[in-house]
């Protein structure tokens, strides 16, 4: 080697040590690190081991041990993987290394003090050199807890011989003898080693002495006579081993001895406490020998019966076949049906397009009856139909714990409403995976999140109470609501409604008019034994929606919303405007706000009730065209709300009880039936304690802020009274049960519990409406008399300000007769991050608190523009130094939802003390806010976040970071991906934020970012969603590889296959010009590796369609000799096992794409292999290619197989006769119809597809030739149609597409089925494109002697009347060289296609001459 060469891999090699020693990440595969730097860095390059060359081997090998050293000194990993080269899935890797070397590495992991899991796998003899010296680091740690040796064969989905290792004796013993040593460790699994390995293993857990640490023991393969030295494991006197595993890949060397053996042990055991056997059944192409279903139904038998059905055998099915067969399924149902045992379910397809749905319904349905399974796993699922009947049979199993969808994207909108509802009804399920391949750009996952957490804490306080032997009875609280614009009579409507429940006329009299609400006021509308219905007046101002967002309920609880709408204006003494368009804003403005904050349920959604008022002050009470518009938000809001429609609309008088009594009776029917259809249970207790509660005692109306053991032992006594004494239950038990009570009341509204802190709110109209109802007037100059209004136009106020305006509160309170600490409600709004206090350099402490305290502002304006314009921190490097981008969380449903106004303003307080919690200090230049933004300042990165949209219904996260230090971009993106976008939408998922938003992300276009352009300007044309962006992207890879010639020169382009390039449109207003960039700058690798993984998929999937059409062609055209099958793995394989086969041009090419990846994100050469996408990209596009390739030559050789079915014969090859015919009626489109029935005078027209290699295809505008279809001609017209239906047939059976040259796919043509009858004549059946594609039992035959006259009779007709070029718009073109199977080299090519060919060199015109030659 150069040494020119070696200097320059040891400067990467030490930049890469500096990352290392320098800031070593928390959670780490730094082994991973090293075998990916050993590729990249070409480390086979350097000398060998055993040769010595001078100084370029001594300075090669101090790189390498300085690196190793790093390695090893590292505190900070906590996992080891070591992995050998020779079939490792990370290339090169530490067998590699010397004795001597591998000594010193693990004598420096003897002082790491977190590292806690080790794995060891590779061949027989990479053992030998790595476990004697791993043996003393066993033997000698105390942090060690897991180790794995042997590579797991049940992840593999094919499994050659050479996968089961042999250790030599010594080499067994040795390691035998350090677990024996080993005082840490508690979990060993052993994979892919020989039988009589295992068994020496099994000696240190049994022998004397013993390991007395391990409490789990797992084998991965358990075969032959290992089945008779279990029993001797499981009835030793090793006490500390609690549970083993053992996966059975032949279940045909486990006889009926065996198996009563190890059942009659578990009848034995005394410590053991589970027992898994996990049986592993592959279809026969998978694994050798076949596993028979019945064998493993045996095997189970005989273990139960052996086992008396001990509580400890448990059982794992884990199921890889290409179909769900009939036997198969039936035995799976069999099974879920006949074993209490049977713990896990996991099926999986090596079909690359997944299961469909109808073939998994017998054992969903299995699982309405099945109440032992815990989990259920399905790997590779089509994402079409069967979805809601999944949930539905998931609805009623109260055991299933674990929902596991390994690559599957399914969550489509109807997919998450199931899924929404499933939760809602069954709250026995504990998790729901959707594997990595499930859109990170999808905010739904975080709602799954949190309906899975509320269901959790819910199991737990129902178990709580249930254990406390509490009486449950039906639920019967809810809450109703009353919103609407200012001036509606909402509180007027109120106090009639109470009037017409008490039958008392005096009760609450005020004087109309005089009286505005200030927050919410909360009364109890009824209170007795079948129902407790509070009534929420709220405001209409917007001011107050901050405390309306802050006391809405977040849980599952029955309430009715009430929106009120007066026709007249703020002054009542005219009409509106426009009625239409002013009830039509108002309603759609709060279905939006009600839908926001609601907890999407799929089942339970709020009901919605139209209220309209003032009917004695309107002449015209006619009420239709309010309710047309109703019926209209009605089926808008369909799913998402239960607006009652038009005909439960109420046009009242709010003061007359005689109008407003009928509408009452109807609100408490609507409460009766919501309540009667929940299935919840509520403890009897809680529902007196509302009611208690409600009448507000006199220490409550003291009082109205208590301690929380003041309040636990109010409820103590109270239980005790309503329980006559029955309630006596330990302290710790009793303070638990006393939790679960009080979070119940808080979740109905009848208390509000502050968090983190010991305070409860014990009366919520005090909050409401007396405390911050009052405060958010102070601040924003509502109705505020005494002048004593504090406006704030950034959101600061300074302490003594806020301590002014809580003193004259707080002594409004005390001649009320109020009494507590002046402190507490400074503490509640910082409690209920309604602000936080800071200090400036200067010593002012000031509060932040943007909820409450307003701008000044007449009306909301959202975004930094409405006050004050953005600045990036004035730089010090140039700007070209700089580089930026951004992002944009949005609503996803923008019509129904929205980010309500209280959620940016909360956020703001939680991000400040989530970036203390990671060591950020909290001083002015790195962490500032104001209305609408935030701006951040984290390791030389600058990030604003800001609120934006006429409604609040985005956030955007700009970021400027330092070009300059390496993988600065990675780290940024890094930090805002984890601390911004995924923590804003957990945020808004949680009952703080909006729990019925689905957050979408989009890209910001850099130049936006850059600029800071006034949110104004940044408009949705200058974001782009992320999921449209990598399906835009996705196709034009299927474009590129549709149309890419594989033996032209386009291939050698670096930027070919992924050159696609979003377009910005122009903004003259911001002095932005029209600009593209490539798809490769604006993704995250990530995300471009998803891309390419389905297009990969998409191709696998492809190509088995293509092979299974060349064997229907055999199959037909009587050929005895099958075609050559070419293996593909499934989507879901084993990277490592994966061969690849590339020409020298398509290595090169996948080089180049790389180089040109890490260009443009910025990552060095030395640092590139840090990123696991580089590799599974690599790969992915390695894959790709080669289907490509195979693709392209099954596809020739179906065209091939094809002509001989239509009898195309050599004779009309070297004619140069077109192949591709159909026809067409004459009145319709060329779209319309391929192969009509002919018809006895019928005006027809001939057509001839593009015979491009990449798939024929319909040429747009194409003449044709018009004939009228008489006797002489009819015939042959005929065959030429059935000709038409055979081509057209095969094309769709192997996957290709009808496009136009124009790239405009016939997503949905109207075609008409041709069916051949007995007798050969056309029949015509109207059906779609798909129904004409999934017919496989057409008998397509070969054609006859009479087709091949029809051929002639074609040729014929062309030769002597049409000019090729203006007729069918075709050229006859010859291509360079034979390709694939294809024996003769010409074709007729459409004007694109043509050109496209010429690009590539690989083909040449004919000119006219040569044709008539």
């Amino acid at each position: 080697m150069k040494m020119e060469k070696l200097e320059e891999s040891c400067q990467r090699w030490d930049r890469l040590l500096k990352e290392i020693t320098s800031d070593p990440p928390c959670k780490f595969d730094l082994v991973q690190l090293w075998t990916l730097s050993c590729e990249q860095n070409k480390l086979e390059e350097l000398p060998a081991a055993d040769v010595e060359d001078g100084e370029e081997f001594t300075k090669a090998k101090a790189v390498q041990t300085n690196l190793l050293r790093a390695i090893g000194s590292c505190k900070a990993v906590e996992e080891l993987l070591i992995r050998d080269a020779s079939y490792g899935r990370y290339g090169a890797g530490f067998n590699v290394l010397t004795p001597i070397e591998w000594e010193l590495f693990f004598s420096k992991l003897q002082a790491n003090p977190n590292l806690r899991s080790v794995v060891i796998e590779g061949s027989e003899s990479f053992y030998k050199i790595v476990i004697p010296h791993f043996t003393a680091y066993i033997a000698g740690s105390t942090t060690l807890e897991n180790l794995r040796i042997g590579e797991l064969l049940r992840q593999v989905n094919v499994i050659p011989k050479s996968r089961i290792c042999r250790l030599d004796e010594e080499t067994v013993q040795a390691l035998s003898d350090a677990l024996i040593k080993s005082k840490s460790l508690e979990f060993l699994q052993i994979g892919s080693l020989e039988v009589a390995s295992i068994h020496i293993l099994l000696k240190a857990l049994t022998g004397s002495p013993r390991n007395q640490s391990i409490k789990v023991l797992e084998i991965d393969e358990f075969v032959g006579w290992l089945g008779y030295a279990l029993p001797n494991l499981l009835v030793s006197e090793n006490c500390t081993l609690k549970e083993i595993v053992l996966n059975v890949l032949t279940c045909s060397e486990l006889d009926v001895e065996q198996c009563s053996a190890i059942g009659c042990s578990l009848l034995q055991t005394t410590s053991l406490e589970r027992f898994t056997l996990v049986t592993d059944l592959r279809s026969e192409v998978d694994l050798v020998p076949t596993y028979n279903v019945q064998n493993a139904m045996d095997v189970m038998d005989e273990l139960v019966k052996a086992s008396r059905g001990s509580s400890i055998l448990k059982f794992d099915l884990c199921i890889l076949r290409d179909y769900m067969d009939v036997h198969l399924t039936s035995w799976l149902v069999k099974a879920l049906n006949r074993y209490s045992n049977l713990d896990r379910l996991q099926l999986t397809t090596s079909r690359v397009a997944g299961f469909e749905m109808h073939e998994l319904f017998p054992i969903f349905e299995a699982m309405k009856s099945n109440f032992f399974l815990q989990c259920l796993s399905i790997k590779s699922i089509s994402a079409e139909g069967g979805w809601k009947h999944l949930t539905e049979c998931l609805q009623l199993n109260t055991n299933l714990k674990r929902l596991s969808f390994e690559d599957c994207s399914i969550l489509d909108d109807e997919s998450f409403k199931s899924l929404m509802e499933l939760l809602q009804v069954n709250i026995y399920l504990e998790d729901i995976d959707f594997g990595s391949s499930y859109s990170r750009s999808d905010g739904r996952a975080a709602l799954v999140k949190e309906a899975l957490r509320r269901n959790k804490a819910y199991r737990f306080n129902i178990q709580t109470l249930s254990n406390a032997g509490l009486a449950f009875n039906g639920p019967k609280s809810g809450r109703l609501f009353l919103c609407g614009s200012p001036h509606g009579g909402k509180t007027r409507l109120r106090m009639t409604m109470m009037k017409t429940r008490s039958k008392k006329s005096w009760l609450r009299k005020v004087v109309s008019g005089t009286k505005k609400t200030k927050g919410v006021e909360v009364e109890m509308l009824r209170d007795d034994e079948d129902m407790q219905v509070s009534i929420w007046d709220l405001a209409g101002q917007w001011i107050f929606r901050a405390l309306q967002d802050l006391i809405f309920p977040r849980a599952s609880q029955t309430c009715l919303f009430v929106f009120v709408f007066s026709p007249l204006d703020d002054n009542q003494d005219k009409m509106k405007p426009d009625l239409g368009q002013a009830l039509r804003s108002e309603l759609t403005s709060w279905l939006r706000f009600v839908a926001s904050n609601s907890q999407i349920t799929g089942h339970c959604v709020p009901h919605v009730l139209v209220v309209m008022t003032h009917k004695d002050k309107m002449d015209n009470q006619e009420s239709g065209w309010a309710k047309f518009i109703v019926n209209d938000l009605q089926e808008k809001f369909k799913g998402v709300l239960d607006l009652h429609g038009g005909e439960e609309l109420y046009y009242v008088d709010a003061h007359a009880t005689k109008e407003v009594q009928p509408l009452t009776e109807h609100i408490l029917r609507l409460f009766e039936e919501s309540l009667q259809r929940r299935t919840s249970m509520v403890p009897w207790v809680c529902s007196q304690l509302v009611s208690k509660l409600a009448k507000r005692p006199v220490e409550i109306v003291n009082c109205p802020v208590w301690g929380i053991d003041t309040l636990y032992s109010f409820f103590s006594q109270e239980i005790r009274i309503l329980q006559a004494g029955s309630f006596d239950l330990r302290v710790k038990s009793e303070r638990t049960v006393l939790e679960a009570v009080a979070l119940y009341m808080h979740d109905v509204g009848s208390i509000v519990i502050i968090p983190n802190s010991d305070m409860v709110v014990v009366d919520v109209n005090w909050l409401t409406h007396k405390f911050l109802g009052r405060l958010i007037c102070q601040g924003h100059n509502f109705h505020v008399k005494d002048g004593s209004a504090h406006l704030s136009p950034d959101g600061f106020v300074a302490q003594f300000e806020l301590q002014e305006i809580l003193l004259k509160l707080w002594t409004k309170h005390r001649r009320q007769g109020i009494t507590f600490d002046i402190r507490v409600l400074e503490d509640l709004l910082i409690k209920l991050d309604l602000c936080y206090l800071v200090t400036s350099k200067k010593g002012e402490t000031r509060f932040f608190i943007p909820s409450l305290f307003g701008k000044g502002e007449s009306k909301q304006l959202v975004g930094a523009t409405s006050q004050h314009s953005l600045e990036w921190t004035a730089p010090q490097s140039p700007a070209a130094d700089w580089g930026h981008f951004g992002f944009r969380l949005q609503c996803h449903d923008k019509e129904r939802t929205l980010l309500t106004s209280a959620v940016f303003p909360r956020f703001q307080i939680h991000l400040r003390n989530r970036m203390i919690s990671i060591g950020l200090e909290m001083i002015q230049e790195q962490f500032d806010c104001a209305h609408d933004y935030i701006k951040i300042h984290v390791n030389g990165c600058f990030i604003i976040v800001e609120r934006g949209g006429v409604s609040g219904d985005h956030v955007d996260i700009l970021v400027r970071f330092s070009k300059v230090k390496q993988r600065e971009r990675a780290a940024a993106m890094s930090f805002v991906r984890d601390n911004l976008l995924e923590e804003f939408r957990a945020y808004c998922a949680s009952p703080k934020g909006c729990p019925g938003v689905a957050l979408s992300m989009a890209i910001i276009r850099p130049e936006c970012v850059k600029k800071l352009t006034p949110h104004l300007h940044r408009t949705s044309n200058q974001v782009v969603l992320v999921e449209e962006l990598k399906r835009e992207f996705a196709e034009s890879v299927e474009r590129n590889l549709q149309h890419a010639e594989l033996d032209g020169k386009q291939w050698g382009h670096d930027n070919f296959l992924l050159d696609y390039q979003h377009t910005w449109p122009r903004v003259p207003q911001a002095s932005l010009l029209p600009h593209s960039e490539p798809a490769i700058e604006l993704l995250e690798r990530r995300e471009l590796e998803e891309v390419v993984k389905a297009v990969r998929k998409r191709r696998e999937t492809s190509l088995q369609e293509l092979r299974q059409v060349v064997e229907t062609l055999d199959a037909n055209l009587g050929d005895t000799k099958s075609s050559e099958k070419t293996v593909v793995a499934p989507a879901n394989s084993d990277e490592g096992s994966l061969e690849i086969s590339l020409n020298e041009r398509d290595a090169e090419l996948v080089n180049l794409i790389m180089f040109q990846l890490d260009k443009q994100h910025g990552v060095d050469d030395g640092l590139s292999s840090l990123e696991d996408q580089v590799q599974g990209i690599r790969k992915d596009l390695a894959r790709i290619l080669s289907i490509q390739r195979e693709m392209r030559c099954n596809l020739m050789q179906i065209m091939s197989k094809v002509d001989r079915m239509i009898c195309y014969t050599d004779a009309l090859k070297k004619a140069k006769m077109p192949r591709r015919p159909f026809l067409t009626l004459e009145d319709m489109g060329i779209r319309k119809r391929l192969g009509m029935a002919v018809q006895f005078g019928t005006p027809v027209r001939l057509h001839l597809l593009c015979e491009s290699q990449a798939g024929p295809h319909i040429i747009e505008k194409q003449p044709g030739w018009g004939v009228c279809v008489t006797k002489e001609n009819k015939e042959w017209l005929r065959l030429i149609s059935v000709n038409s239906l055979r081509i057209a047939w095969y094309l769709m059976k192997s996957g290709v597409q009808l496009i136009h040259t124009g790239q405009q796919q016939v997503k949905e043509p109207e075609l008409s089925e041709l069916g051949i009858g007995s007798k050969g004549a056309l029949t015509v059946t109207d059906v779609t494109l798909d129904s004409l594609k999934a017919r496989d039992s057409m008998p397509l035959v070969p054609g006859d002697e009479m087709t091949s006259e029809a051929w002639t009779f074609l040729k014929n007709c062309l030769a002597a009347k049409f000019d090729y070029a203006n007729d069918f718009k075709l050229h006859l073109v010859k291509y360079r060289a034979p390709t694939g199977s294809i024996n003769d080299s010409h074709a007729w090519l459409c004007a694109n296609c043509l050109s496209r060919g010429q690009r590539n060199g690989i083909l040449s015109k004919v000119g006219q001459d040569q044709l008539a030659n």
